[in-house]
C-alpha cells in the first residue's frame, strides 16, 4: 500500500494533538447506554439459543 506523505502527516497531526501518546491516555467514554443495553440483550439471546442447540445436539455429537 502506498502512503503520500500529506496522509501520514495528517494522522500524525490528529493522533499527536488528541493525546493518544500522551502518558496514562484513557479515551474518553462516549458510550451510548441505550445500545450497550440493546447489545447485552442480544448475547444474553445468544447464549439461551447456544445453549439449547448444545443440549439438543450432544446425542448426536458425543461419542
Amino acid at each position: 500500500m502506498i502512503f503520500n506523505l500529506k496522509e501520514i502527516c495528517d494522522v500524525e497531526t490528529k493522533a499527536t494533538s488528541s493525546g493518544v501518546f500522551e502518558r496514562g491516555f484513557r479515551k474518553s467514554s462516549d458510550v451510548d447506554e441505550e445500545q450497550v443495553k440493546e447489545l447485552h440483550a442480544k448475547i444474553g439471546e445468544l447464549a439461551v439459543a447456544n445453549d439449547f442447540l448444545e443440549r439438543k445436539l450432544k446425542p448426536w455429537t458425543s461419542r
